[in-house]
């Protein structure tokens, strides 16, 4: 725009003049505006019909625009408002022909809407006769306008005030003001042309988007459906602004959460649009660029990427590789390449590069989409590489910027401070980073709404990296919060929803509540099948699933992580990742399910085959090659072929000590499994050896959680050796540093101490006595068919037996049976035999007046199933 100095100089003064809030100001404030306009004194407001006004802003096009500005910013003084209608009333101040073809209904328009309805006929009959045209003159140019529209190949607008205050109320963060204005605009456009006309149409879907961005999200969607009503009654179908309608209204839903809804609407649009749209046209283009973003919320990811070609190829022919609406289009491209089942993170980083690079040479730095852009480039970054110090201070750096140019009314400014916080809970800035989320939080909810789904989809993200880094208890509670504003059906869930009971498995997954857990766990993979026709079709559903086969394989529920696991596989097959590292894992669980199902002829056709590619692709050290070895030699020692199996583990494990250190989390794992190997062989020195070394290294490194299964199955060597004072010595170790837990695993230790006291008899009491203990909150908290509730029965029984006290006995066998009979593991039928024969056995000591032999019919040997 050619401006003189003066009034560049004086533009934002002028609008800081126009928005002043208080009555009492705005009469001085009109008289200031009045020079910056071009009037010399105030005395000039009157007359101004006879007079020739030399206006400071040219009455070129890009003037006029600001003209317009003005005119709509200055709502408050009549002097000032008949100074510019007679100033644009005037044709021989134009050089635009369009600017002639509507200045005279474009002034009128300016000035009169301002008041909406409350204005006087007098006032609005003075207007008319300053302009130089009567009511009938006015009538004619509002009817040319009404036939008048421009091509597609220009600006595809028909009308001519386009709400600058609106954009200036949204530069200044004002939301509210800019919906005010709107509404007291569209008031005066309703009274000047009616209800159904288009000038009012194109200010309410103006508000639509407004009140979109206020959270105001079903009165949005309201306004944009009635808004595709009026284009389709009055125009039909094949109307541009019919068409251009409905894909706004596909964003809108799409905005809303209805991602289905709104890929279905977008599609509709499309439809339409190569029905009755040239190739080229910009509707055509803007309504395929919209169904894209809305086929990847609808996690149609496939029916997206090949749309998105199309749309890339057209935006670059047409608008060109730099033009804003390429790069957004860029920026799609990359997000369709982060949803696909294995994505390619690299791939992604690469098109954000270009679309950052782009931005910050075309716009600057100080602009929302190039924010937009390095905060996409600085989030893939640290998928790929982790988070770092440097990710850290870019996040920051992105962070304050934000709130230094677009303020903290704009949704963008809290989205970069919750990548600040999860960045933070990354490095262990635990305290700091609540803080920081908090507050984003708290604003995202009350920019958008606590149910909004970009709210809800940070929310996950924030509770997500919590779950990961270990903080449990603040995944669950905003988990909690997530799903606490689920509106609707239990049965169809949002996907921000879903994914938060997903990070609420995993959370209580990782506190050892495996129960709730799969509780959990199995209503995600439910609702995901009603709402997407797959249990696995997100990328946290088919996570949540590898964790409930291994609570599956920890229950002995072997039927259900096979066919978990199966399900998984024919996914990955059907997807073709059966060969990536995502493919490979659900083949390695798969054979960690037939291992401990005794099918181990199908676990040996998996495991070489998953082994030699994970070397191949991922090198020998890597956890899931080591995984498949550790599965090979289990197989091996199985099937009885005890020195090659040992001889592997030792060969890996001399491979894992050299390669990742004796001290690294794989190489002791493999050393548990070696001297588990050992003891079954019967190798008990050389077991007990290895496993003492690697109970002293856990303890070294404070992970009592391994360093406690370590020195159970020590106790359990010494079980074996009747070494019964040591075992008892090792778990009565492991049992006391569960006190007060009720946990599954915290009671099966309580269970064992009372089995290793039990075989001494004078602590024989004492071991009935905790036996019991066990059994009651075992059977209140888990079940009387829980497997630990049915160990402490059995012992129960076994030490009444001993004594001779047979009532007892029998009734606690009995307790035994049922809940063998009640269990869902698949080997219950061997627990119900074994119950059976304790109740025989009572019957056989009545029968023979004599007590039998003390025994237990189960190893104590435990093996986690996340360490298999």
């Amino acid at each position: 725009m050619d401006l003189d100095d003066s009034t560049s100089g004086n533009l934002e003064r002028l609008f800081d003049l126009t928005l002043a809030s208080e009555p009492q100001n705005r009469a001085s404030n009109a008289s200031q505006l009045l020079p910056l306009l071009g009037a010399t004194d105030a005395s000039q407001s009157d007359g101004y019909k006879d007079k020739t006004p030399v206006p400071n802003i040219p009455l070129n096009r890009c003037g006029f625009r600001l003209w317009h500005s003005i005119a709509q910013l200055t709502v408050l003084d009549f002097r000032v408002r008949q100074f510019i209608f007679s100033t644009l009333s005037r044709k021989n101040y134009s050089e635009c022909s369009e600017c002639v073809k509507n200045n005279a209904l474009q002034a009128a328009i300016c000035c009169e809407i301002a008041f909406g309805t409350s204005r006087s006929p007098e006032e609005s009959t003075q207007f008319q006769r300053l302009g130089e045209f009567d009511q009938k003159h006015l009538s004619s140019e509002i009817q040319e306008l009404k036939e008048y529209r421009r091509s597609s190949e220009s600006n595809p607008l028909p009308y001519f005030v386009e709400p600058d205050l609106v954009h200036e109320y949204q530069r200044r963060s004002d939301i509210q003001a800019a919906c005010d204005c709107l509404e007291r605009e569209i008031a005066g456009r309703t009274f000047w042309f009616g209800d159904d006309h288009s000038l009012v149409y194109i200010l309410r879907v103006s508000l639509a988007f407004v009140f979109n961005e206020a959270g105001r999200i079903t009165e949005a969607q309201e306004i944009q459906s009635s808004a595709v009503q009026m284009w389709e009654r009055i125009h039909g179908e094949n109307h541009p602004e019919t068409i251009a309608s409905l894909s706004q209204l596909a964003l809108l839903l799409d905005s809303g959460g209805q991602h289905t809804k709104a890929a279905e609407t977008g599609e509709r649009a499309l439809e339409l649009s190569k029905k009755y749209l040239a190739e080229d046209d910009r509707y055509m283009l803007t309504t395929m660029a919209n169904l894209v973003v809305a086929l990847i919320n609808a996690d149609r990811i496939e029916d997206a990427e090949r749309l998105q070609i199309d749309v890339v190829k057209r935006h670059e022919e047409i608008l060109g590789y730099e033009h804003p609406n390429t790069m957004r289009c860029l920026e799609n491209q990359a997000a369709i390449i982060d949803q696909k089942p294995v994505p390619n993170k690299e791939a992604a980083l690469e098109i954000r590069k270009r679309v950052m690079e782009t931005w910050e040479q075309t716009h600057g730095m100080q602009h929302r989409d190039t924010l937009r852009a390095q905060y996409a480039c600085q989030n893939t970054i640290s998928r790929i590489n982790g988070v770092s110090a440097a990710i850290l201070e870019a996040d920051r750096d992105i962070y304050d910027r934000a709130k230094s140019f677009l303020g903290t009314e704009i949704m963008d400014t809290w989205l970069y401070a919750t990548s600040v916080a999860m960045s933070m809970i990354d490095l262990g800035f635990v305290n700091e980073a609540i803080e920081v989320f908090q507050e984003a939080q708290s604003n995202l909810e009350r920019l958008q709404g606590p149910s909004h789904h970009e709210t809800l989809r940070v929310m996950v993200d924030y509770a997500r990296t919590c779950q990961i880094a270990g903080l449990y208890d603040l995944a669950k509670r905003t988990c909690h919060q997530i799903i606490g504003r689920h509106i609707g059906s239990t049965k169809a869930y949002s996907r921000p929803v879903l994914d938060g009971l997903g990070v609420l498995g995993l959370s209580l997954y990782g506190e050892d509540k495996f129960e709730e857990a799969k509780e959990v766990i199995e209503k995600v993979l439910a609702c995901s099948t009603d709402t997407w026709g797959s249990k696995f079709y997100t990328s946290d559903s088919r996570q949540a699933a590898t964790y409930l086969q291994d609570i599956y394989q920890a229950d002995g529920a072997m039927g259900k992580a096979i066919e978990l696991n199966l399900s998984l596989v024919e996914w990955a097959n059907l997807h073709h990742i059966q060969n990536t590292p995502a493919g490979m894992v659900y083949y390695i669980n798969l054979a960690a399910s037939y291992i401990k199902s005794n099918r181990l002829k199908e676990a040996l056709e998996i495991l070489p085959d998953i082994h030699q590619k994970c070397v191949q692709q991922l090198g020998p050290h890597h956890d899931m090659t080591v995984a498949a070895m550790t599965h090979l030699i289990s197989v091996w020692n199985k099937l009885g072929q005890h020195e090659k199996a040992i001889s592997a583990g030792r060969d890996l494990l001399t491979t894992l000590r050299n390669a990742l250190g004796p001290s690294h989390e794989d190489t002791l794992i493999v050393m548990n499994e070696i001297g588990v190997m050992l003891m079954g062989a019967g190798s008990l020195d050389e077991s007990e050896a290895l496993l003492a070394e690697l109970a002293d290294i856990y303890t070294q490194q404070n992970n009592y959680r391994r360093s406690d299964l370590i020195m159970h199955n020590l106790a359990s060597l010494y079980d074996r050796q009747d070494r019964i004072q040591e075992a008892i010595y090792q778990q009565r170790k492991v049992a006391s540093r569960n006190v007060g837990s009720t946990t599954v695993d915290s009671l099966e230790e309580q269970y064992y101490l009372a089995l290793y006291l039990s075989r001494d008899q004078s602590k024989e009491q004492e071991a009935l006595e905790l036996a019991v203990k066990v059994w009651g909150v075992c059977n209140d908290i888990h079940g009387y068919d829980n497997f630990v509730t049915i160990f402490a029965a059995e012992l129960i029984g076994q030490i009444h037996l001993k004594r001779g006290n047979l009532d007892e006995a029998q009734a606690s066998f009995e307790r035994e049976l049922q809940g063998a009979t009640d269990m869902i593991r698949d080997t219950k039928d061997e627990w119900i035999r074994d119950a059976k024969s304790h109740i025989e056995s009572v019957l056989q000591a009545r029968l023979e007046g004599s007590g039998h032999a003390f025994h237990t019919q189960h190893s104590p040997i435990s093996i986690n199933a996340s360490t298999a």
